[in-house]
């Protein structure tokens, strides 16, 4: 995985030293080698969304989706996932998904809170696909 990372980091940062400005597309695809097994840690998760918004590319659940899973801890996924709300992201269901593994899968998460979140998930319709919350 250690390869694929470098690979992906490089490539990311040789386009940009190039003067091109990687798409979202791009930019996923790193975040999702990050997330990949435990491949990346949650800094450099959060350096690549920095570097988005430097390069001025507009994040999607996708991106999100994949900075999640990089989180190691329940109330990391969540700051995330609220983050990425708030930004006006509409949560897919892999977003809930991510962050329900969270729940259960790590010391400060439990079955509470997973049922809250699957609650949540069913107040919102399930989740959605990549798209910006209408306001």
């Amino acid at each position: 995985q250690l390869g694929m990372k470098d690979e992906a980091l490089g490539l990311l940062h040789q386009l940009r030293r190039e003067g091109k400005r990687p798409n979202v597309r791009t930019y996923n695809v790193a975040l999702n080698v990050l997330g990949d097994r435990g491949a990346g840690t949650l800094w450099e998760a959060v350096r690549l969304l920095m570097l988005m918004r430097e390069d001025e590319v507009e994040a999607n659940p996708t991106t999100y989706n994949s900075i999640i899973k990089v989180c190691e801890e329940y109330n990391q996924g969540m700051f995330f996932f609220a983050f990425m709300i708030r930004s006006g992201i509409r949560p897919s269901t892999d977003s809930f998904n991510s962050v329900l593994r969270l729940a259960v899968d790590t010391a400060e998460g439990d079955a509470e809170q997973a049922r809250e979140l699957m609650a949540e998930m069913e107040r919102r319709g399930g989740g959605g696909h990549e798209s910006k919350v209408k306001t």
